[in-house]
Order: C-alpha cells, then structure tokens, then sequence
C-alpha cells in the first residue's frame, strides 16, 4: 500500500488544515505500523500481510472519524472510490492475481481517476500547491 499513498497524497493537496492533520496522523500510525511488520516478519510472508491488514484496518477506521477527510465535497464524492480502487489493486497483487506491472498501473488508474474527479469537481489544488 505504500505506493498508492505516494501517488494519492501527492495528487490530492487541499488547504484544510485540520483533516489534514488528521489524515497524516492516520498516515504516520499506519506507517509506523508497515514499519514494524517489516521489521518483524519477512515482507512476502502471511504473517507480514496479517499484520499489516491490521494497521490498514485500523488506518481506514482513523480516516473514517468524523471531519477527518471532509475538506469538501468534492472530496468526499471522489477519495472515498479512489481508496475503494486502491485497496482493491492491493487486494489482487498480494493474491497473485496481478503482476507488479499490473499492481503499479492499477494504482496508478485509481490515482489519475480520483485526481480528474476531484479536477472535474472544481476541488483541485493549482499548481502553486503543487511545488
């Protein structure tokens, strides 16, 4: 999952400072929880995936409180399918039903949709947010 969050914060910047706030507090749990399955478990094992579902549990519970991803709308019309393609990549890459090159274009589609619906929703950041 780690790619996906790359490609979808980088993409999605908005001016709301408190659910961003709690977003990266979201973030920076489930990070630290990646952190120590990959210190304790080797990376392609169950035991690494089984833990890490559990931090991914608890990330998309973190993002689910009330007005931590309500910046607008837009917002809430777009990420929320974004996230549900995302997982859904992740699901079949980790299940072998896709190859890595698949799993990467898959996040990649999942990114570019929710940034042109977010574009085509007039929620967008300009690009001075960007740099």
């Amino acid at each position: 999952m780690r790619n996906f969050f790359y490609l979808f914060f980088a993409g999605v910047y908005s001016q709301k400072e408190k659910s961003w706030s709690c977003i990266f507090s979201c973030l920076r749990d489930y990070i630290q929880g990646d952190i120590f399955c990959s210190l304790t478990w080797e990376p392609d094992s169950d035991d690494f995936q089984r833990c890490l579902e559990n931090y991914t549990e608890e990330f998309v519970q973190c993002l689910r409180v009330d007005g931590c991803t309500s910046m607008e709308e837009c917002w809430d019309a777009c990420v929320p399918d974004m996230l549900e393609e995302a997982w859904a990549c992740e699901e079949a890459y980790y299940s072998g039903e896709i190859s890595e090159r698949e799993y990467l274009s898959c996040l990649m589609t999942a990114s570019i949709e929710g940034s042109q619906c977010l574009s085509d929703c007039g929620d967008f950041p300009s690009k001075e947010y960007l740099h």
